[in-house]
């Protein structure tokens, strides 16, 4: 059914069809339409909007369903005076009490929402009417947007002495007469009742996808556009009256307009029919104000019937999904109230049933502002509370979440400086921890987006600003969001340095140092809180600062891979190639740009020499212990030892001739060295030739001696077992004296 204050033409009334036509007989009705002679433009526009189930679905959203109808007391479809002006209050409290009795019932809340929608469609017309018709009569409608005193200032101009309000009307032909006898009830009533019901209706996709036989995804659609439908019109009033077919009742299209009304005056009493006037500046603005109010409090009773949904609270066995417009316009909200605390005890940790109590308290309305970001309208509604209430930790909780607004907003802005020390206020104030994380979480997204606004100008005060806001809100979430932007930084900066490598210039030393030693501390705090991916860069910054400190890299770039070359072969311990590609790098070098590689020739040799001496003595213990198990002098291995020594000698000499700072350190060494070789000099020219000299015995008790016992027994056990098993046990009375003999030596006269 169609609301009598429901003026638009629709795709119905253009194919001249009810609301609940079957899908297949549309297309006889596009027959008729066309033979009734409507325009085929309108008659295919019609027919592709009730072909389309989303576009069909919001045109049956502003259509009473037949079925809820049938169900209600009056009903409007065998008493069409039900929603007429004189019985429409009447009606709308009857149903709402019906509601009431049926709560949670989405389909009858449409119908109720649906009441109130259109009558605050059509009051708004008839109150706009009435100014036009004042500034066309006297011409200065300048007075507060009440309709009592806008029939006075109306029945004054066109001579009339009456009272509005009353029962009867002695001016039969009075344009205003059920304006003056049917009063209504304020719009932002209206609206309010309407928007409580729709929100029920907005947050139950069931309803849609019963009442519009669509799917889930649809039906979500469809609540999208409802609602984009109803604040389109909260933030537009000025765009309907400078529409002409506003004040005409119809749309520029022909079509009758939405919000005409059904009782509109006769243009010839009335001037509607006149062109467009300009609304007046304190009408506009006491309307948009109006719409304003409205359209927050839309968004406040959508928002909490959505966070109902998702907490789960049932009543009377059913999942409730309402605002608090509707729970008290229902007598319920205290009942819903005690509920949700019972909830809320069992389930803490509950987010959606943590709102719904916020939005629930009397604070509400408080609550609603902080989440929309209107923090300093929060700071001076909780400042206009009593004292008594200001440090309960429900007021301290709200006063911490403005402030982090504000503290939100000042970083957003610029300020953040102030920002985070406002940041720092709202999480002191925080009443308990979930708060706390709550805010700490805002302040970390917020700080995140302004350092990223930061690093396209500036990549260090991005990451300046990220440290200080680490300060105030420590964590990992910050911690990485700070790696990021140092993981940024360190690489800028090391490709900035290899950059500078190929292209063969580089600034001065200390200076590229330092530029690496920066890039390597930012790229190690950038692992240590979770990029690990950076590891292999770090190492690449250091191979890059190790030639730094060494001076290569203000070298040709062809002797740079080769230094690198080198460098990675001392690190393997291949000392004898990084020692000839330096020496390759030497001759190729002037004497000024050769200074740092002598250098570093120095060091690769002297450590060279270091592992050559240790090759050398750990040769000659090799010898001592092989001579005192075989009773021979292996002369190879002391000749090869006194070469590894005597080359060790070498490298120590050239180390210290070419870099005289490694005398001190290597004079030890080498004068250790030169005693082994003489002693072993003398040992060779001391002994005769072909002769070994006399070893000693190996002490007793000692490792080898152990050893020699337990493979003497393994043996002899391993000889037994093998004259058993080839020859039999005759074989082995034979042998078994002598084996016992061999066995007995090794046993107790080697030591």
């Amino acid at each position: 059914m169609k609301d009598p204050f429901h003026r638009d033409l629709t795709a119905y009334d253009v194919l001249g069809i009810a609301a609940d036509t079957k899908p297949e007989a549309i297309a006889a009705a596009v027959s008729a339409a066309i033979g009734r002679g409507v325009p085929w433009d309108i008659v295919r526009a019609a027919k592709a909007s009730l072909e389309d189930p989303g576009a069909r679905g919001l045109l049956d959203f502003f259509y009473y369903d037949d079925a809820i109808l049938r169900r209600l007391d009056p009903n409007p479809l065998e008493t069409p005076a039900a929603l007429a002006v004189p019985n429409r209050a009447e009606t709308a409290a009857r149903w709402t009490a019906q509601l009431r009795a049926g709560f949670p019932a989405p389909g009858l809340a449409h119908t109720v929402g649906l009441l109130w929608y259109w009558w605050a469609v059509h009051q708004e017309w008839r109150l706009m009417s009435m100014w036009r018709q004042i500034a066309i009569k006297d011409g200065v409608p300048e007075m507060p947007l009440s309709p009592r005193d806008l029939l006075l200032q109306l029945a004054t101009i066109e001579g009339r002495d009456c009272k509005p309000g009353t029962d009867t009307c002695r001016f039969e032909r009075c344009p205003w007469q059920r304006d003056c006898i049917h009063s209504a009830p304020p719009v932002r009533e209206m609206w309010w009742n309407s928007i409580g019901c729709w929100g029920h209706v907005l947050a139950t996709e069931g309803f849609w996808m019963d009442r519009c036989s669509v799917n889930r995804a649809q039906a979500r659609r469809l609540c999208t556009q409802a609602q984009d439908h109803l604040f389109a019109w909260f933030r537009a009033p000025a765009q309907r009256f400078a529409d002409p077919g506003f004040w005409l009742g119809t749309n520029t299209d022909g079509s009758a307009a939405q919000g005409a009304s059904a009782a509109a005056p006769p243009s010839g009493e009335t001037g509607v029919a006149e062109p467009p006037f300009a609304v007046p500046a304190a009408a506009l603005a006491e309307l948009e104000a109006l719409y304003a109010s409205v359209g927050e409090a839309a968004d406040r009773e959508f928002t909490l019937a959505l966070d109902m949904t998702a907490a789960g609270l049932a009543l009377n066995g059913h999942r409730v999904s309402c605002g608090k417009l509707l729970l008290s316009q229902l007598g319920l909200l205290e009942r819903v109230r005690s509920a949700v605390e019972a909830e809320f005890r069992r389930h803490p940790e509950s987010l959606p049933l943590s709102r719904v109590r916020t939005r629930l308290s009397p604070y509400g309305t408080i609550a609603a502002l902080v989440d929309n970001g209107r923090g300093q309208e929060a700071m001076e509604a909780l400042a206009a509370l009593p004292p008594t209430e200001q440090q309960t930790p429900e007021i301290r909780g709200l006063r911490a979440k403005a402030r982090s607004v504000l503290a939100c907003a000042s970083l957003r802005d610029g300020e953040w400086q102030q920002g985070l020390k406002a940041c720092e206020e709202a999480l002191a104030d925080s009443p308990t921890d979930d708060t706390r994380r709550q805010i700490a979480t805002e302040i970390v997204g917020v700080c995140t987006d302004c350092a990223q606004a930061m690093s396209v100008s500036s990549l260090d005060s991005a990451i300046q600003f990220l440290r200080r806001a680490a300060r105030v809100v420590p964590g990992p979430a910050i911690e990485l969001a700070l790696g990021r932007f140092l993981a940024q930084r360190g690489l800028r900066r090391l490709g900035q340095i290899e950059a500078d490598i190929r292209q063969g210039g580089m600034p001065p030393g200390k200076q590229t140092t330092d530029v690496l030693e920066e890039s390597i501390a930012d790229l190690q705090e950038a692992v240590r809180v979770g990029f690990t991916e950076y590891q292999e860069h770090v190492a690449r910054g250091r191979r890059l600062l190790r030639e730094a400190e060494l001076g290569f890299l203000g070298l040709p770039r062809k002797m740079q891979q080769m230094l690198g070359n080198a460098y990675i072969a001392m690190e393997k311990g291949n000392w004898d190639r990084a020692v000839d590609l330096l020496r390759k790098v030497l001759a190729k070098l002037s004497k000024p740009s050769a200074d740092p590689v002598r250098r570093h020739l120095a060091e690769v040799l002297s450590r060279r020499g270091e592992k050559r001496a240790e090759q050398g003595i750990r040769l000659l213990g090799l010898r001592d212990d092989l001579s005192r198990f075989f009773a021979i002098a292996p002369d190879d291995s002391r000749r090869e030892a006194m070469v590894e020594l005597e080359l060790a000698l070498a490298d120590f000499a050239e180390a210290t001739g070419i870099d005289p700072r490694h005398e001190e350190r290597l004079c030890r060494a080498r004068g250790r060295i030169a005693e082994v070789l003489n002693r072993e000099r003398q040992e060779l020219a001391q002994a005769p030739l072909g002769v070994s000299p006399v070893l000693p015995k190996l002490p007793e008790g000692t490792g080898i001696s152990a050893w020699f016992r337990v493979s003497s027994v393994f043996c002899f056990l391993v000889i037994v077992l093998a004259i058993v098993g080839s020859g039999g046990w005759g074989y082995l009375i034979a042998v078994l004296p002598f084996l016992l003999l061999v066995f007995v030596f090794f046993l107790f006269f080697v030591k």
